[in-house]
């Protein structure tokens, strides 16, 4: 009984034994998960630490790279060993070691370079220290692993981490004429474009008072630059950050709203003769109750501050008025230029202005581009060469015949496709470059000239006929209308031409005088206006005067053709055969053609041309200016680890 006492009372104990072994072997496996864990966490926050202090010494030293903000209060020019000092000294304010600047993978510590495109990721090209295309700095930074608690399991490694930023810069330049060649004949053409953009009644007494600039004061308009944030002041729009112009482009103003609001905006910046047009020019505008949308204004726009001029108020205007009157595709219907000729039974000829698009300024990063307007100029002719021809047909005939003929309707389509330029490259006084430079390229507009007939009136200005068209009606009485015939003359199709060049060609000069204008952010503003221009400031690549010899050239291709009757017939009987004859009188039609086209293309030159400059729009032209470049913040472009392994390494440059 005794023992088996002591079997029961000994139970507990090697079972509390038990228990006691594997409380101990489980404390050991959770301190040492504890500790892994808590090993893993300091190796996550050390990685995290040294990637964020390599980080801020790339932005940093990005910042002295670029020479945009300048080294102390001299603003003298940046250095590899100023980029140096501001990344060390970044590092030690944010409790990183000089230690750390080891580099990576035979990578220097400090990398100076650029950013460049390859298959549409951006690549970090190391540049030696004196280029003066350096605007990103790559740093490359080390750290061992911090000491483990559980030193088998981790321990004795090296932490890597490596950050790229660059310097962005905002170029803002536009397109477009002098307006150097407009006169007072040219002032009244554009003043009839500005009523048909912005008067409900175009041609209606109260729009002729309220329109009437003469063309002083239209290069009063567009010599004043317009901000982001006078539109937008004008727009009635409030917005912290106009680098992102979204909250404007989705605005649809009133347009005589938006014109007031620009004189207000403006304020003291323009002249009192200038804020009084743009007070007409809105009361002109009063009735027309379109809405703006901005957003097609605001199309080569991708960044600007919003004191940055990008737009001059001519330009400004002349696309506002485009904005409102547009169709769904964007473009306006024919405006009615004064240019019309009308000599009863003689001639009757009218000219209009269709714009496409309206020019567009621009601002952003390298790569942005500004266009001219896109315009069409419609000439509309109905002409009556009834004499010329009877003279013709008499001799031919040797005989009195009587010509009814219904006047020639032609007409000619002068297509305008916008020159466009292209910022390439810019970059700020840095490393072997004392001044900001800007490089650009153009494609000069395209002209697409196109030669036609036309049915109805020509002062609705018809589009031309695409098919082959009638010409000229005849019909041929023979001896007092005993024997007859009718032909009729018809242009085979409509034919056209092209000028100009599509292909983009850098402008022979940089851009390389700017003066700073403000410190925080930098702000330089481009020296040459179009008055005073200086060193390449504005430029113009390509050729004028292409249009008159283009518009003549037409007739080298122009095939008139006849069709109808083959004889003069007396009854049904033919008593004259005059397949003979119908082509001389087709040639002779065109030979009475030839001076009116001639002087159609002396009238282009006389008046069209200045006209179209002064919209900005420029044939075979391309004239730029540059008007600022700002320095944006510096950016961490890419966090890859030169020459690492897989997803983790960085691409070679090209």
């Amino acid at each position: 009984m005794r023992g088996r006492m002591q079997q029961l009372l000994g139970r507990p104990r090697r079972q509390a034994g038990a228990v006691a072994i594997w409380v101990g072997v489980a404390l050991v496996g959770l301190l040492s998960a504890a500790f892994l864990a808590i090993d893993t966490g300091r190796l996550y926050h050390a990685q995290r630490d040294l990637q964020r202090l390599a980080t801020l010494a790339a932005v940093s030293g990005a910042q002295v790279a670029s020479g945009c903000a300048g080294i102390g209060a001299d603003g003298s020019i940046a250095t590899l060993s100023n980029v140096s000092a501001a990344i060390q000294s970044i590092l030690v304010a944010n409790g990183g070691q000089l230690s750390m600047l080891t580099g990576i993978n035979g990578f220097p510590a400090v990398e100076l370079g650029k950013m460049v495109p390859d298959d549409g990721v951006m690549v970090f090209e190391p540049l030696p220290t004196d280029d003066p295309g350096i605007g990103a700095v790559r740093v490359n930074l080390t750290r061992p692993q911090p000491t483990p608690f559980i030193g088998f399991l981790t321990g004795g490694g090296t932490l890597q981490a490596s950050a790229t930023a660059e310097q962005p810069l905002v170029g803002t330049f536009s397109v477009g004429s002098t307006l150097l060649a407009l006169n007072t004949q040219n002032s009244a053409l554009l003043n009839g474009v500005l009523e048909g953009l912005l008067c409900p009644n175009p041609g209606s007494a109260a729009c002729d008072a309220s329109i009437n600039i003469s063309a002083l004061g239209f290069q009063g308009l567009a010599g004043v630059k317009v901000s982001l944030g006078e539109l937008a002041t004008a727009a009635g729009v409030q917005s912290k950050d106009l680098s992102d112009v979204l909250d404007l482009s989705t605005q649809t103003p009133i347009l005589s709203d938006l014109l007031n609001g620009l004189s207000g905006a403006l304020g003291d910046r323009v002249s009192g003769s200038t804020a009084r047009l743009l007070q007409d020019l809105g009361a002109a505008a009063s009735g027309n109750s379109n809405p703006v949308p901005l957003a097609p204004l605001l199309e080569g726009v991708t960044t600007v501050a919003g004191d940055v001029p990008f737009i001059n108020l001519l330009d400004l205007i002349v696309a506002l008025g485009v904005a409102a009157n547009a169709s769904e595709d964007g473009s306006v219907k024919p405006i009615p230029l004064p240019l019309s000729v009308n000599v009863p039974n003689v001639v009757s000829s009218n000219v209009f202005l269709s714009i496409g698009a309206p020019a567009r300024s621009a601002s952003g990063h390298a790569g942005v581009t500004a266009t001219t307007a896109e315009v069409t100029l419609m000439t509309r002719m109905s002409l009556d060469i009834l004499q010329p021809l009877q003279q013709i047909a008499n001799q031919l005939f040797a005989a009195r015949v009587r010509l009814e003929m219904q006047p020639v309707k032609l007409g000619t389509d002068i297509q305008i496709l916008p020159s466009t330029v292209r910022l390439d490259r810019m970059q700020c006084p840095g490393i072997g470059s004392p001044s900001p430079v800007a490089e650009l390229s153009a494609s000069t507009g395209l002209a697409r000239v196109r030669l036609g007939t036309f049915a109805g009136n020509a002062s609705a200005a018809p589009p031309l006929l695409t098919t082959p068209s009638p010409l000229a009606s005849v019909s041929i009485d023979l001896l007092g209308g005993v024997a007859s015939a009718k032909v009729q003359f018809n242009l085979a199709r409509a034919v056209d031409s092209s000028v100009g060049n599509a292909g983009f060609v850098e402008f022979p000069e940089p851009v390389t005088e700017f003066i700073k204008v403000r410190n925080s952010p930098a702000l330089y503003q481009a020296q040459g206006t179009t008055q005073s221009p200086v060193n390449g400031n504005p430029q113009t690549l390509g050729s004028r005067d292409l249009l008159s010899s283009t518009v003549a050239s037409l007739l080298d291709t122009a095939r008139i053709t006849a069709s109808g009757d083959t004889c003069l017939s007396l009854g049904n009987v033919c008593v004259l055969p005059i397949a003979a004859l119908l082509n001389p009188l087709a040639s002779s039609l065109l030979t009475i053609l030839e001076p009116v086209l001639v002087g159609g293309g002396g009238l282009i030159d006389a008046l069209v041309d200045p006209l179209l400059r002064a919209l900005g729009v420029e044939v075979g032209q391309a004239t730029m200016q540059m008007t600022a470049i700002e320095v944006g913040p510096s950016l961490k472009v890419q966090t890859c680890i030169p020459g690492g392994p897989g997803i983790r390494g960085c691409q070679v440059p090209p």
